[in-house]
């Protein structure tokens, strides 16, 4: 099955050209190997600095999140990893999204508005080891909850 796979512009040069290109996807493809196929064949473009964070969108859900600096990643799914075409949202969906933040502190502030600042809303998420890994200091969060 073919799916659309379009990236989030970088800046303003970045959007001269069309990000959507078409990708086969088998029936035992996984997100994971999507992305590291990807990443392989230099889809996403280098960044001054090298730290932003690409998060990969599907059916309207993140699904897993990559940390260019640290070549980390951060995955939503459950283990074992299922095939993308097992989902009928994925499947109907037929696009996948990779939403863009730099400075990675973008996404941390993303996740914490979503959860309300709650741990446990992000444990229940799935995105509190992600959000760790961003190492916000209270006092940003603090401004962050007066915003």
């Amino acid at each position: 099955m073919q799916f659309q796979i379009h990236r989030h512009s970088v800046c303003l040069a970045d959007d001269m050209t069309d990000h959507m290109v078409p990708y086969d996807v088998r029936p035992s493809s996984k997100f994971s190997g999507l992305f590291r196929n990807l990443i392989a064949r230099r889809y996403f473009p280098q960044v001054a600095g090298g730290d932003v964070v690409w998060v990969l969108c599907c059916g309207g859900e993140e699904l897993i999140a990559w940390k260019t600096a640290d070549n980390t990643f951060f995955s939503r799914l459950p283990a074992p990893e299922p095939a993308i075409l097992s989902d009928p949202g994925w499947a109907c969906a037929a696009s996948i999204t990779f939403a863009y933040y730099s400075p990675p502190e973008k996404r941390a502030c993303q996740l914490f508005l979503a959860c309300q600042g709650r741990p446990d809303e992000m444990r229940r998420a799935g995105v509190w080891e992600e959000y760790q890994s961003y190492h916000i200091p209270p006092s940003r969060e603090a401004l962050w909850r007066e915003a």
